[in-house]
């Protein structure tokens, strides 16, 4: 905004904040309202400006960047003297899918500790527990749909959730269109309860989250949560002015709960001061009195001794929950979307002391077969199947399985008995044996049949296969939408397209600009609408890549790896490489050794290293002289011994003696691999079922697209007629245009083509059809058009059939 700011300083002033509320002045930021009327914000050298909400809920991550971007450009911004700064509020929520979707925003105080999410209903509706639901209506915001639906998915209720306006939502209820409507346990409860004249039955979504059966994870997280750009929290200056402002803001909470009137005062100040007046009970003191008494206990009841501080553990454990549920795109790792420095919560240190107690992967590994036999549930409920594995097995399987499984691990947890490990969290395995003589094309048709099955999720080759046979190349013929191991890039053999679609490499926004200045047009030609599920398919990682990454995050051991310099020891395809990059992508700084790699750099870089991830399959290769002392050390590598029934690790046992940390042999690594396998089987289910979802929600976008255009066909192209292709009986849109001689005809056919290659949408051409001489009756073109993706007549048709009239 290019208003100054509403505040000066007493004295000198040391920053310049931006403040971008989720939601008009109220209760629920009392503390900061109260802090500005007493000048604590002043006192402590800070100038302030209050921003009102954007009209759209959601995109306030975006918007406070955008922000600080502008500052930034516009006089230095975080970087300057006295620095400028955009902070704002939202729920977790809402942060944590931005932050994944790339946008640079980093919470790092909160204003509540849980959420005030709740249901509402009419006064005498019983409304106690998640089982109430059933059966029932519920109306939520754009912006929580899929967050109650992956409440009732996860308490497994069948209820149905509905979209409302903001503005209509008690209408809604009122009418009996809905059973209950998303609310907030503080205005909201309160002005429902004063439209309708009693208090409305309430259901608080943080209690189902705390009664949620074991192992259940609730995506429910902090609320108005304080956060900036990522960038604008590393300058000196800009942390010492966010300080003060937190410490203001907590001093004004604790006045607002000594003096509840005075707080209501200063809320209605700053309400007139953006002009929020409603003419209502809301503008009263008293009302806003008696909101704050509701507020109070979400800023209060906190187990810091600050006002305002973010548990890490907790904030994470909703992090998660968020990306298991489907709520978030990608799990965000802490230190990308939480500053656990700037406003330190004091038992942070007592927690990383107690990751030195976590001695093995087994432990990890329940928590995620928990979370494997949660989400196998809630797809059966969905789908009306269990989620299959595919387990192809040519010959005798591995020469040492048997044993590794006796050895190791119970059968329901070993990687050498998959169809126990499915089974036990309720995934349905499906088991090909293929004998030890099987040809490459007997391997290779069993894999395209289960490709083509519908009720297979995902496939998995056992390695290793009879010497005969390449198994990376048998592999590469799993569907990407199936590879359960990455089998397909691990080898080597995805194709570049694939590689590029997954990457995100898009070509079309340039091509439609291009089409526009070609053409001159104001807008560019219309395209075929590309079916949603036709896009890049989910991917998963290999499954020990994925056990390694969910033991550094589950342990929060992710944080030490992102603080200093993590050494990756080999780079096969199947894992060092691959695990390179996804600590890469938590922020983590990496080097990687492999073969060619001298003893003597392997040895200095080891030294240096803060984080020593070992996958080279090299027996004892790391000694403890080659490690830094108080150094993470996860070993991956392991070579089994048949004589000594061991496992062997690259790792030498002698590290213990100088590591902070490191993983044992066997139960570091391993048993977290096996978990994966389960885990990346329901990823694949679930993708799966997202696609037939949106293909069954664009075939009903289409139908009611053809009723336009059937419209369309007798308005707006009046010489063009329906008919069907006789080859493919699809439906078409049909025209003949008439010209006086043969080369005039293919002029027209060039003309047209220019159009359609524009538009990247091909007709059909006839020339000359009824075989006529052209000095008798001249010479026709007949043109059809269809959308071949989706067997029918589209908008897109419609349009191109428009340009080809024009040159008529």
């Amino acid at each position: 905004p290019s208003s100054p700011p509403i505040m000066t300083g007493m004295g000198k002033c040391i920053g310049r904040l931006s403040v971008l509320l989720d939601y008009y002045p109220s209760a629920q930021f009392a503390g900061l309202h109260v802090a500005k009327r007493m000048g604590l914000f002043a006192k402590r050298g800070l100038e302030l400006n209050l921003i009102a909400p954007p009209g759209a809920g959601g995109d306030e991550p975006q918007l406070v960047c955008n922000l600080q971007q502008a500052y930034d450009k516009e006089d230095g911004g975080c970087l300057a003297s006295v620095p400028r700064l955009a902070v704002g509020t939202v729920e977790q929520n809402v942060l944590i899918p931005a932050v994944a979707r790339g946008v640079a925003g980093k919470a790092f105080a909160t204003v509540f500790q849980r959420s005030p999410l709740a249901l509402g209903a009419l006064p005498g509706t019983k409304l106690a527990s998640a089982a109430d639901m059933r059966g029932k209506t519920i109306g939520m915001h754009v912006d929580s749909l899929e967050l109650m639906s992956s409440l009732l998915s996860l308490s497994g209720v069948a209820a149905r959730v509905t979209q409302v306006q903001r503005a209509h939502k008690v209408q809604e209820l009122l009418a009996g269109n809905v059973n209950a409507i998303q609310i907030y346990d503080c205005m909201e409860a309160l002005e429902l309860r004063d439209l309708l004249g009693e208090a409305p039955s309430i259901l608080r979504l943080c209690d189902l989250a705390t009664n949620a059966p074991e192992g259940r994870a609730i995506p429910l997280g902090y609320s108005q949560v304080i956060f900036g750009a990522k960038w604008a929290l590393r300058p000196l200056a800009a942390r010492a002015a966010l300080t003060a402002f937190l410490e203001a803001s907590a001093e004004g909470w604790q006045m607002a709960q000594a003096n509840p009137a005075a707080a209501a005062a200063a809320i209605l100040d700053d309400r007139a001061a953006l002009g929020v007046v409603t003419g209502t009970k809301v503008d009263s003191v008293e009302f806003q009195q008696e909101a704050l008494m509701r507020c109070l206990p979400y800023v209060m009841q906190t187990d810091d001794e600050k006002i305002g501080t973010i548990n890490p553990e907790v904030w994470q454990k909703a992090t998660y929950a968020m990306a298991i549920t489907g709520y978030s795109p990608a799990l965000v790792p802490q230190c990308n979307s939480l500053d656990t420095s700037l406003w330190k919560y004091s038992k942070e240190c007592n927690q990383s002391a107690n990751n030195s107690l976590i001695t093995d992967g087994v432990q990890v590994s329940e928590s995620m077969r928990k979370e494997a036999t949660i989400r196998a549930g809630a797809f059966e409920m969905r789908v009306g199947r269990k989620p299959s594995l595919a387990i192809i097995s040519v010959g005798k399987g591995h020469p040492h399985g048997q044993q590794r499984k006796t050895l190791f691990a119970q059968d329901e947890r070993s990687w050498f008995n998959k169809a126990a490990l499915c089974e036990a969290v309720g995934i349905s395995p499906i088991e090909i044996l293929l004998p030890e003589n099987a040809s490459f094309g007997a391997v290779h048709d069993a894999i395209q049949t289960l490709n083509q099955r519908a009720d297979v999720d995902a496939i998995i080759l056992q390695r290793p296969v009879p010497s005969t046979l390449d198994a990376d190349v048998l592999g590469s013929y799993i569907s990407a939408e199936k590879d359960v191991d990455d089998e397909r890039r691990s080898s080597g053999y995805a194709d570049g397209g694939e590689l590029m679609a997954s990457q995100g490499i898009f070509q079309e926004s340039r091509d439609l600009q291009l089409d526009a200045a070609l053409t001159g047009a104001d807008e560019p030609l219309a395209r075929p609408p590309t079916p949603p599920w036709l896009s890049s398919p989910a991917a998963v990682l290999p499954c020990t890549v994925v056990g390694v990454m969910h033991l550094l995050h589950r342990s929060s051991l992710i944080n030490h790896v992102c603080e200093g310099l993590t050494v990756v020891v080999g780079r096969s395809p199947q894992l060092g490489a691959p695990l390179a990059r996804e600590l890469i992508k938590a922020n983590a700084t990496v080097v990687v050794c492999h073969s060619n790699t001298s003893f003597s750099q392997l040895r200095d870089l080891c030294l240096r290293a803060d984080t020593l991830v070992v996958a080279a399959g090299s027996p004892g290769l790391i000694t403890k002289d080659m490690v830094k002392p108080g150094a993470l050390v996860i070993n991956c590598g392991t070579t089994f011994c048949p004589d000594l029934k061991k496992l062997l690790p690259d790792v030498h046992d002698d590290v213990a003696h100088v590591a902070r940390f490191v993983t044992p042999t066997p139960h570091g690594v391993g048993p977290t691999c096996a978990a994966a396998l389960t885990l990346n089987t329901l990823t694949l289910a679930e993708a799966a079922a997202r696609r037939r979802d949106l293909e069954t929600r664009h075939k009903m976008t289409v139908s009611r697209e053809l009723m336009r255009v059937a419209d369309n066909v007798g308005s707006d192209i009046p010489k063009w007629s329906h008919d069907s292709c006789l080859r493919t009986d699809s439906p078409i849109i049909r025209r003949t245009f008439a010209r006086a001689s043969y080369r005039d005809a293919s002029k027209l056919i060039a003309d047209m083509t220019v159009l359609a290659e524009r538009a990247n949408h091909h007709p059909s051409f006839s020339i000359n059809p009824s075989r006529t001489c052209e000095q008798e009756g001249g010479c026709d073109v007949v043109v059809e058009l269809s959308t071949y993706s989706e067997r029918a007549v589209t908008l897109a048709d419609v349009a191109l059939a428009q340009r080809f009239d024009a040159l008529a």
